[in-house]
């Protein structure tokens, strides 16, 4: 058995097991550098509710099951619904929040296993129209593979 980084080799699956640690190490390096340079959103609460809204062209897709996933500690509830809508080219998210924070960074996963960093600043939020999808009545899990 070799190592090579945090993968463990074998003489049978070698070829195969380096093939998959490089993917890994490519995705992982991949995912670094979208979170480094990450998406521009603005978020408010006010009156324990959480509005955030995150640029997303207008005719771009977004899926029933949409999803933010909060990656502040202690901003928003994580087991709350989460209301989708769009406004034009935005997507609002209203969810609880628990606090109030200077900076809120996450996932938004707009659907078919996309996800995208985003750090939102304070700033004016409209109110939710119609919904763009279904609420989301419990929180999202990373699709498993």
């Amino acid at each position: 058995e070799l190592r090579q980084g945090s993968c463990f080799l074998d003489a049978k699956r070698s070829n195969r097991c380096a093939l998959q640690c490089r993917e890994m190490r490519a995705a992982a390096q991949s995912f670094a550098d979208v979170a480094r340079e990450g998406s521009q959103g603005t978020f408010a609460i006010a009156d324990g509710v959480a509005r955030i809204a995150i640029p997303w062209p207008a005719d771009a897709p977004l899926a029933d099951d949409a999803y933010f996933y909060p990656l502040t500690p202690l901003a928003l509830t994580y087991n709350a619904p989460q209301k989708v809508t769009r406004d034009g080219d935005l997507v609002v998210i209203e969810t609880k929040a628990t606090g109030s924070v200077s900076r809120l960074d996450g996932v938004f996963a707009p659907g078919n296993g996309q996800g995208f960093a985003l750090t939102a600043t304070p700033g004016t939020v409209a109110a939710s129209a119609a919904p763009a999808a279904s609420p989301c009545i419990w929180p999202r899990r990373w699709p498993r593979r």
